[in-house]
């Protein structure tokens, strides 16, 4: 008999009625079929390997999205000052597209496109600690969608999905259109139709 685990499982040991069972902490056993018996395989969850990326804010209205799940995904621990404890980097809400309209959050996650507002006449990366989001794609309804890569890429990889040959990117005080796609950043895109695109 053989233990397989699962994504993000691994075998612990085997339990139960072991009586002649050689090497039963290996995942792979012989089990002499003399009797009945009652084994069980215990797995345990294991912890993801994290990973760092950065959110790059210019003062202003920045539109951004996280490549990677942040560890406290909570707006209070993501956007704090990295020199003064407890002081938010952000000035106001950070706002959400829910498909109807911008929303105020408590927390953030990855495939999603925030506006935050950076006071000051400053730059400054954000760094981030977290897990990597599996998904390889998403699937998006038909008209304006705000999209949130999670690696670099051109639009070209995102056709022949029913989508325009471009992007919009927020320049910090307009959009522009664009064909490169950069983890960090969130881009308007228009579809045709129901469809799924690439995150990666």
């Amino acid at each position: 008999v053989t233990a397989l685990a699962e994504f993000e499982f691994e075998f612990v040991r085997w339990q139960g009625d072991l009586a002649g069972i050689s090497e039963p902490t290996m995942s792979t056993i012989r089990i002499p079929i003399n009797r009945s018996r009652r084994i069980t395989a215990v797995f345990r969850l294991t912890e993801p390997p994290t990973h760092d990326s950065d959110i790059h804010l210019e003062p202003g209205w920045n539109l951004v999205s996280f490549p990677i799940h942040p560890a406290n995904p909570e707006i209070f621990k993501v956007f704090e000052h990295p020199e003064r404890v407890g002081e938010l980097l952000h000035r106001g809400k950070i706002w959400e597209w829910d498909r109807f309209g911008f929303v105020p959050v408590d927390w953030v996650t990855t495939q999603t496109g925030y506006w935050v507002f950076l006071p000051g006449n400053q730059g400054m990366s954000i760094p981030i600690t977290g897990v990597e989001d599996m998904n390889i794609e998403r699937v998006f309804g038909e008209d304006w969608q705000l999209y949130a890569p999670l690696e670099d890429m051109e639009i070209s990889s995102l056709l022949p999905a029913n989508i325009s040959p471009w992007a919009w990117k927020w320049s910090g005080t307009r959009f522009s259109r664009t064909n490169t796609l950069e983890k960090g950043q969130a881009y308007w895109i228009r579809l045709n139709t129901l469809d799924a695109i690439p995150l990666r």
